[in-house]
């Protein structure tokens, strides 16, 4: 629905990417780059391509898209914090493409889905690295489906699962909706990701839309602080704020990913996936079975442990991950390099051995594969190590003590890991 205002003292203009030939050289009412829109300064109005991105008046949703672009600069605070410091490079820029119409433009108010095509191509040729998507229909999206699966394609697209007006929300196996669909675990869309929201108890809200096919995770949709186009604070509910968190996130992935191989949607997508908290109690209602961990995902250089309780993360380096295959008393046969989240000691039905998931890189996304986990009497004395890093902008007090296979919640693997420098302590891990 549109933006409130650029360069108004909140959304300050380094946080949008701009049109230089017509915010330089630009005529104000004409077409300067021939584009077919008209002052298209920081984003097109898809719908009115002579309208700007400002939300259309009569618009009850006028105030969603500021809402949601101040979600995916990571939120009031954020933002309100790197206005502070102006000679600090924002690593998010937004374009903003506004749907809203005016009703003697289109009498539903908003643009047909027939328009998404031309607004992700826009959106391409800005090089975009992550669309984040707000929208839902029952049409099945045939050109974006295709669009999506091309070869060659860089961008991720983060979209909303949808939300359920009265009542509980739907299973998208059964229930089909578009693109929230398009998510989840199916190969021939690895580079969209598709959000549920989860409530103030990591729980699925009520009103979200789920599935552990077309899901991919699960984040943070219940009385979410923002700011609407007038400027003032207001708190929000749905599964848009979950993808505008989820966006923020993936922006960061690429952002801090782009020096090591360029915009990798499919790796973003792999470090959104592994970056969550995994729950049991969440498996039928995204493929991750997880909630979104934000300082998890964006770990892109570290190896991250949890540890049991506390939500007690320590970053660094594992040495040799496949050696905890051994842990499994038929261990798979994986490459260590494909190995990407482990999670151990996980409860098994009465009379059977633990188990362990491993999740690891296959068909362009991530796949989960369970074992039997090995008694842990059969276990010490193992040999492996696990370096912690001092990071700047983590906690420096959590270097004390080893780190034993009991008290592990789980492991996720960098891509990155052999890029991190040598660290200043290692501690061991042992199994008891």
């Amino acid at each position: 629905s549109g933006l409130s205002e650029v360069g108004d003292g909140f959304f300050d203009k380094r946080f949008f990417k701009p049109n230089l030939i017509e915010t330089e050289f630009g005529v104000i009412g004409e077409d300067d780059d021939r584009n077919s829109y008209y002052d298209d300064w920081y984003g097109i109005n898809i719908a009115d391509p002579k309208r700007s991105i400002a939300p259309i008046g009569s618009d009850p949703d006028k105030a969603h898209g500021t809402q949601m672009a101040t979600l995916v600069l990571g939120g009031r605070e954020v933002v309100s914090n790197w206005a502070e410091q102006p000679d600090l490079p924002f690593p998010i820029q937004l374009r903003i493409v506004n749907f809203a119409a005016s009703k003697s433009v289109y009498p539903q108010g908003v643009a047909p889905s027939s328009q998404l095509t031309k607004a992700l191509h826009h959106l391409r040729k800005q090089e975009a690295s992550v669309v984040n998507m707000s929208l839902v229909t029952d049409e099945p999206l045939s050109t974006f489906k295709t669009l999506v699966s091309g070869r060659g394609d860089r961008t991720l697209y983060v979209v909303a699962a949808g939300n359920e007006d009265v009542g509980e929300g739907k299973n998208l196996a059964t229930y089909s909706l578009y693109p929230a669909k398009f998510g989840g675990k199916r190969a021939e869309h690895p580079n969209v990701v598709t959000v549920a929201a989860h409530d103030l108890e990591f729980r699925r809200a009520r009103f979200s839309h789920h599935s552990n096919e077309h899901v991919d995770l699960l984040a943070p949709g219940c009385a979410i602080e923002t700011r609407d186009d007038e400027g003032r604070t207001t708190f929000v509910n749905g599964t848009s704020p979950a993808a505008a968190i989820t966006s923020f996130t993936a922006s960061l992935i690429s952002y801090l990913s782009y020096p090591f191989g360029g915009r990798d949607p499919i790796e973003t997508k792999r470090r959104l996936t592994i970056g969550t908290d995994f729950d049991a109690a969440l498996e039928k209602d995204a493929y991750s079975s997880g909630t979104l961990i934000i300082v998890k995902a964006v770990s892109v250089f570290h190896d991250v442990v949890e540890l049991k309780g506390s939500r007690d993360l320590r970053f660094g380096r594992v040495s040799e991950p496949e050696k905890f295959l051994t842990l499994c008393k038929d261990p798979p046969q994986l490459n260590g390099k494909a190995i990407r989240k482990l999670i151990p000691n996980l409860p098994a039905i009465a009379g059977e051995a633990r188990k362990m998931e491993i999740w690891h890189e296959a068909d362009h996304g991530i796949r989960r594969t369970t074992c039997q986990q090995r008694p842990n009497g059969e276990l010490a004395q193992m040999p492996l190590s696990y370096e912690e890093s001092r990071a700047a902008f983590f906690p420096e007090d959590r270097l004390d003590g080893d780190v034993t296979i009991s008290n592990i919640r789980e492991i996720v693997f960098s891509k990155h890991r052999w890029r991190l420098a040598n660290s200043d302590q290692s501690v061991g891990i042992t199994f008891f």
